[in-house]
């Protein structure tokens, strides 16, 4: 089964099962919400969502947000602003991208929409105030305090965290032998998740993690290696590209290019030696962007591999974990054959 890192603010669950009569979990609610959705029958999976959003105080953000989407269907407006407001009243709020979709678009020309954003805004600075950064830091099996160790600045996705960015952002090599960094992002984007766009905020965030874990760990003199997912390969490719710290190379997984990754940025990784390794998908939005990037790699003379995985989409290639310990092998620089 694949893994998903692609974390989204809230899913509409489409998978189908049983119905359950009385929904004693939330999991049952969700599937049988689903089957409704599936069926067209936004009359009544609105009026069951209303009765029972009281039920499951833990989830008041997807259960309203998927009663929204209901009433939208049945283009009664007034009904959805009361469901975004019963989130609000009780502290939770919903994420800067979360109504930016074709399908909101009635909600966002309704009278209600100003004051429903001025508040969700409201509550987004108030998050964003309150954020930190932070760093977990993994050690090989079997660290020895008398050895040193190379070291991988690992950055989550746009959307996610660094803990769960953990679970998935894993190898044999990678665990076995380096200091892993996973860098929790102070760029708030949801309730819970967080972003790298701001390329100040995210210099600061891995620098002031950088050295933390170079202050307090063994790390291999010249064996600093960087990479992330998305919206973390833009802050791990923007990282490459300033050489904020001497980085000798880098894995990412379907980047967003910053635009300081230039020609002359590119020539100059080169000439220090860098090498790295693109993991892609066809059906990536960047996918072309990915493409071009590895030709002026390749141009500039930086060694670097562009490895596709063709039916992946927004979900970790099935062979993840081994693409990952070959891309790490490439990157140290040892012979390995994609």
């Amino acid at each position: 089964m694949r893994k998903s890192i692609w974390l989204t603010l809230i899913i509409l669950p489409l998978c189908l099962s049983g119905q359950e009569a009385r929904l004693p979990t939330y999991d049952a609610l969700k599937t049988y919400i689903a089957q409704l959705y599936e069926g067209k029958n936004y009359q009544e999976a609105a009026d069951v969502l209303e009765r029972v959003i009281d039920q499951y105080p833990d989830h008041v953000e997807e259960n309203t947000y998927n009663l929204t989407a209901m009433c939208i269907h049945l283009e009664d407006y007034e009904r959805a602003f009361d469901a975004l407001k019963y989130a609000h009243d009780r502290g939770v709020w919903f994420g800067l991208n979360a109504f930016s979709s074709e399908f909101f678009r009635p909600l966002r020309k309704h009278d209600r929409y100003p004051v429903f954003m001025k508040r969700n805004d409201k509550f987004f600075r108030r998050a964003q105030q309150a954020a930190r950064s932070d760093v977990i830091v993994e050690l090989p099996a079997n660290h020895s305090t008398r050895q040193s160790y190379p070291l991988f600045i690992a950055l989550h996705g746009g959307g996610e965290t660094a803990a769960a960015f953990r679970d998935v952002w894993r190898s044999i090599t990678l665990n076995n032998s380096f200091i892993i960094a996973y860098v929790q992002s102070s760029q708030v984007v949801s309730m819970r998740g967080y972003t790298w766009k701001n390329l100040d905020k995210t210099r600061e965030d891995i620098l002031t993690a950088y050295n933390k874990v170079m202050q307090i760990y063994n790390v291999s003199p010249g064996r600093v290696f960087i990479g992330g997912f998305s919206s973390g390969g833009y802050g791990a490719l923007a990282m490459l590209a300033e050489q904020t710290f001497p980085i000798q190379g880098f894995v990412t997984l379907n980047p967003i290019r910053p635009d300081i990754l230039h020609s002359a940025a590119i020539k100059t990784l080169a000439e220090l030696g860098v090498r790295g390794v693109t993991l892609t998908t066809q059906t990536d939005p960047h996918f072309d962007e990915h493409r071009k990037m590895a030709q002026e790699f390749d141009s500039q003379g930086l060694f670097h591999r562009l490895l596709i995985a063709p039916d992946a989409g927004p979900w970790l290639p099935l062979d993840f974990q081994e693409t990952l310990d070959k891309a790490l092998s490439f990157v140290l620089g040892y012979p390995v054959r994609f």
